[in-house]
């Protein structure tokens, strides 16, 4: 007896089938791949794993950044469109931690006030610098070869502008107690003309205590600085005016530039646009050792008052004025370089040689320097700009200088003078005794 024939499944469900399997396959695929995504998606990793999150190196590199995930040319680890935007989603939600951010140093800072010798001239040396210390809303802890260091790019200071411009030229104030002349001071260089410039500020306070220096370094701390950077510095130790202008500034190259300004001086509020213009003019010459602001009044052969006229016009001569002097870069480098320990810097001839010896050894440091100028055949340039007028007046107040306070000098010159945009090509020379100078070698006594 034949076996009876397999029923046969009718044509309509075969089809059904035939249709149906590779939709089946095609959801389990996609079903798989959405599993994968997920598993690999950073949210869910950082969740798995703590502390793990995604690195800011962009959505694409993320993809391809270890073995946890894979490459990329493997269709495994290929994540859909949407996906994508999920992951960049958690990218952004969730950035790199970066380091704990370091304490700002000006929040840190401490002021301790040591005790002050008995007299700041028997305290005066010339040591090498040592560290100093921010104060207030502007200190921060540094050694002092930080300042001498190459002058940064502005950075945000409470009272500071925000510029990528790099100051080429920084004004050193230097004071102790005179908070009242310091304030004065600072007022006129907010008053200055700059003539668009970036000009950093550093106000250096010596060592000392009591309310008046306590007042002092409040005075620089609430001084208002939109110019460019600003410092305060605060010496730890008394060290006498001698080592404030030795440790003062060592210029980084030879187109950076500085003045140092004393707190019992006041300048004119074109000061800065003369210095510029005298540089310009003759900071190429090699026997410029600077320029100043003083106006010119002593002899230096034996101490008279004489004052170079020149037609109101600059001219070199060879003793230096201290009051707003700008030394030339490289010959304050070089000066700097000096071991005064083994420099005799009489010079014979000069009234200055013989206060130099009747003074604490050290405590008379413009002698070195007029010593190096006569060594060196260098000039300093001044402007007399009339018999009553000045670029900085001096006030002439009690301290190293004056055993009593004795009043301005000069008047303060009010405006910029139109003449002084065209200074002579050539500059006239004077030597130690104020008279005319053929030639730089040319030594006048």
């Amino acid at each position: 007896m034949a076996r009876p024939a397999a029923p046969r499944l009718p044509m309509a469900r075969y089809r059904t089938w035939m249709y149906a399997a590779p939709v089946i396959l095609g959801c389990f695929l996609f079903a798989q791949s959405v599993v994968w995504d997920y598993l690999n998606n950073p949210e869910y990793k950082s969740a798995q794993i703590p502390g793990e999150v995604p690195t800011e190196k962009g959505f694409d590199n993320l993809l391809q950044t270890s073995g946890e995930v894979g490459s990329l040319s493997s269709p495994a680890t290929m994540v859909s469109e949407p996906h994508k935007d999920q992951v960049a989603e958690a990218l952004l939600a969730e950035p790199t931690p970066a380091s704990e951010p370091q304490k700002d140093p000006v929040d840190e800072a401490i002021v301790t006030a040591p005790t002050p010798p008995s007299s700041p001239v028997d305290s005066q040396t010339v040591d090498p610098p040592q560290e100093l210390r921010e104060v207030g809303a502007h200190q921060a802890d540094t050694e002092l070869k930080q300042q001498n260091a190459a002058i940064e790019p502005i950075v945000p200071e409470p009272h500071g502008i925000v510029t990528e411009q790099e100051a080429k030229f920084v004004i050193i104030v230097m004071g102790w107690k005179r908070h009242a002349s310091l304030g004065r001071l600072l007022q006129s260089l907010k008053e200055t003309d700059y003539v668009g410039d970036v000009v950093d500020l550093d106000i250096k306070i010596d060592g000392g205590s009591g309310a008046d220096w306590d007042k002092s370094i409040q005075v620089a701390n609430d001084f208002g600085w939109s110019q460019g950077r600003k410092r305060v510095l605060v010496s730890e130790e008394n060290k006498g005016l001698a080592h404030a202008w030795f440790s003062a500034w060592n210029p980084p190259s030879e187109d950076h530039h500085a003045i140092f300004l004393e707190d019992d001086i006041e300048v004119s509020p074109v000061w800065y646009r003369w210095i510029k213009l005298m540089y310009k003019e003759y900071g190429h010459l090699p026997y410029m050792a600077g320029a100043s602001l003083q106006h010119q009044t002593l002899r230096a052969t034996d101490g008279g008052k004489e004052s170079i006229k020149n037609n109101n016009e600059p001219f070199g001569y060879k003793l230096l004025g201290s009051w707003g002097f700008s030394p030339h870069p490289k010959h304050w480098k070089e000066f700097l370089a000096l071991d005064r320990n083994t420099v005799n810097p009489d010079v014979k001839g000069l009234i200055t040689s013989s206060w130099f010896k009747a003074v604490k050894k050290g405590s008379m440091w413009t002698q070195y320097f007029i010593w190096f100028s006569e060594k060196h055949n260098l000039y300093t340039v001044h402007l007399n700009p009339g018999d009553k007028l000045t670029l900085a007046a001096n006030f002439r107040e009690k301290g190293e200088h004056y055993k009593k306070t004795e009043g301005r000098d000069f008047d303060l010159v009010p405006q910029w003078n139109p003449a002084w945009d065209s200074p002579p090509k050539k500059l006239a020379l004077y030597g130690w005794n104020c008279k005319a100078v053929s030639t730089p070698s040319a030594r006048l006594l």
